[in-house]
């Protein structure tokens, strides 16, 4: 965990709250069967994510502590519910640290069924638009699902693009995005894609009790060029983030994540296989 904490602390808001960072991963990071380790970084260094995925026998009795002693009533109910029925056999745990404050919850990295994700997600005008956008797409299935403890809920669900070259994906991402949102996915970011054609594409939804629904997508294994075109796309020092964190953790980043509702930094996002 010393890698760990050392790239949290490359973070203002990690090294702000270092003592919440300090004590969460000692408790999570002394779970028996620990499988890996995500961390999710913000590239303007505003915000980090760490998971820590573990059989499920070895980190839901720490989880179940964990949300006991943070007063979280709601949310053991709803992990307790929705643990009891999908019956998973990795859980995660996850903390995520910025300036807006520190937020925290769990994960069944597991392939769902949406129409089942819904069934446990927060009730609303986002959760109807996510089933009518999945039924008139003809997409069932989620490869991973984080829940949040917070008093106001909110569950994200990573949704594989499915297609057999990766002209035929990045199609389908852009016509999804055209039908849910708004905002252009940009240009450029689609040019430096089609030259570099990651490994897979995901989009990530977030649903939440306020209504809002979020889109990222997400690229895996991504070459050091994308990120490098992706942060000069908007103003940020690649050169900077890479070397913090490749030195701290001593890997590759192995996908890049980009927000196409909001202008917000894009995300890298490290794995350490235990």
């Amino acid at each position: 965990m010393t890698r760990v904490l050392s790239a949290l602390l490359q973070v203002p808001a990690g090294r702000s709250r270092r003592r919440t960072a300090e004590s969460w991963l000692e408790r999570f990071g002394a779970v028996a069967e620990v499988s890996s380790i995500e961390l999710r970084v913000a590239l303007d260094f505003e915000r980090v994510q760490v998971a820590i995925h573990a059989a499920a026998e070895s980190i839901v009795p720490t989880l179940l502590e964990f949300l006991a002693e943070e007063e979280k009533p709601e949310a053991l109910a709803r992990f307790g519910g929705a643990g009891a029925y999908i019956d998973p056999k990795v859980v995660c745990a996850w903390l995520d640290l910025s300036r807006a404050g520190v937020r925290f919850g769990w994960g069944f990295p597991r392939p769902l069924t949406i129409p089942l994700v819904r069934a446990w997600a927060p009730p609303g005008g986002s959760n109807n638009a996510l089933g009518r956008w999945a039924e008139g797409e003809g997409l069932s299935e989620c490869s991973d699902v984080l829940w949040s403890a917070e008093r106001e809920e909110s569950v994200e669900l990573r949704i594989p693009i499915a297609g057999r070259t990766f002209e035929v994906q990045l199609a389908s991402l852009r016509r999804l995005l055209d039908q849910m949102t708004s905002t252009t996915f940009p240009t450029s970011l689609m040019r430096d894609l089609d030259a570099v054609r990651p490994n897979e594409i995901f989009l990530t939804l977030g649903v939440s009790e306020r209504g809002t629904l979020t889109r990222r997508a997400l690229f895996t294994e991504v070459p050091s060029q994308l990120v490098d075109a992706t942060m000069a796309a908007v103003g940020l020092d690649s050169h900077r983030a890479l070397t913090l964190f490749q030195g701290t953790l001593g890997i590759e980043p192995h996908a890049l994540e980009v927000s196409v509702t909001e202008p917000s930094p894009p995300n890298l996002l490290f794995t350490l296989n235990c």
